[in-house]
């Protein structure tokens, strides 16, 4: 499994629309609640991506695992446990982005589509990002040339 670096749940999320919208692939991503939350907030950003199902709770409330977070490719966003009734679930998916945490048996339960490792580069002393105008050296140039790998990974 390939394993994917990103600095904030920002990335992530702009990556999971641009694979839903450009290359009509459904996407998942294996968070834990406080990424998964993350996530939801960003995604929902989006005017075209419409909630379709959501089943999330705080681990105070009886479940503490991971999360999918999905968007297909009529940008309905689900969020569903992964574990039902101390189970893993499988999820149909073109591609799951599965949190360096998350337990390996998600992983081989969903044999039937892409799989990446999610590593997360939180850098709290981080500015946000300011144009330089050094457009070969450009954080943006790098985020789409990696869209454009995972892309060219998921058409074959």
């Amino acid at each position: 499994m390939e394993r994917l670096e990103f600095n904030d749940i920002a990335d992530l999320g702009n990556l999971l629309y641009e694979l839903a919208t450009e290359e009509e692939s459904v996407v998942t991503a294996v968070l834990f609640y406080d990424e998964a939350q993350e996530l939801l907030r960003w995604l929902m950003q989006y005017e075209d991506v419409d909630i379709g199902h959501i089943d999330f709770k705080h681990e105070d409330y009886g479940y503490d695992g991971e999360y999918y977070i999905t968007l297909d490719t009529d940008l309905f966003l689900d969020v569903e446990p992964v574990k039902k009734n101390s189970n893993y679930t499988c999820i149909d998916t073109d591609a799951l982005f599965l949190d360096g945490d998350a337990n390996s048996r998600i992983a081989v339960i969903n044999d039937d589509c892409l799989k990446f490792e999610l590593v997360f580069n939180f850098d709290e002393d981080d500015d946000c990002f300011e144009c330089d105008e050094d457009c070969d050296n450009c954080e943006l140039n790098d985020f789409m040339n990696f869209l454009k790998y995972i892309s060219s990974i998921i058409e074959d």
